[in-house]
């Protein structure tokens, strides 16, 4: 048991037939010099042919250390704002000139050495979750904007944000869920026309 392990970033590495070669693989990522300092595992490897059949294995199938040495290494997950979660309808066209609307969601979010990306699933009470939209962060309001594109063939009804999820450079992930619950951030409806 590693006792510096933290488990809360992760690199999903692909790996490629090397020259042709169906039994030779390789694959490479880039670590962030802020990624945890320490000994990394992999907790599985999943291959799979051209038909769909996959070979499965665990750390009981192979060995393999990895220690990484970043001295500026981040565990600080991105922080929600509570109650920072606004909504705005602002009439749009698009680039087909097809008339839309654009459901604008901002928030505030808190990122100590730099935000990789953010997220956040949109519900509707008929239809539960129906996507999942990326936005931008701005690093000095520290704002989070997501331009949601209801299309007019979208039926009327009352739309939430369901999930928020944060991700910065070091791969540290925070997810925040909306609900009527007391334990989670308070649901905000938005009734689209």
């Amino acid at each position: 048991e590693y006792t510096d392990y933290f488990e809360g970033q992760y690199y999903d590495l692909w790996l490629s037939p090397v020259d042709d070669n169906t039994h030779l693989l390789r694959g490479s990522i880039v670590i962030s010099k802020y990624s945890c300092s320490g000994y990394w595992i992999s907790n599985g490897i999943q291959l799979y042919d051209e038909h769909g059949n996959a070979r499965l294995t665990n750390t009981n199938d192979y060995a393999w250390n990895l220690y990484i040495n970043n001295p500026l290494e981040d565990l600080i997950q991105p922080t929600y704002v509570s109650g920072s979660l606004k909504y705005e309808i602002v009439d749009t066209i698009l680039e087909n000139g097809l008339h839309a609307q654009n459901w604008k969601v901002t928030c505030k979010a808190i990122e100590n050495v730099g935000m990789n990306n953010v997220l956040i699933r949109i519900g509707c009470e008929e239809f539960y979750s129906i996507d999942d939209i990326f936005g931008d962060y701005d690093e000095e309001t520290q704002i989070c904007t997501f331009n949601c594109i209801i299309p007019d063939f979208y039926k009327e009804a009352d739309y939430y944000v369901e999930s928020l999820r944060f991700c910065d450079v070091a791969q540290n992930q925070k997810n925040y869920n909306f609900s009527d619950s007391p334990n989670q951030e308070q649901r905000i409806i938005q009734t689209i026309h």
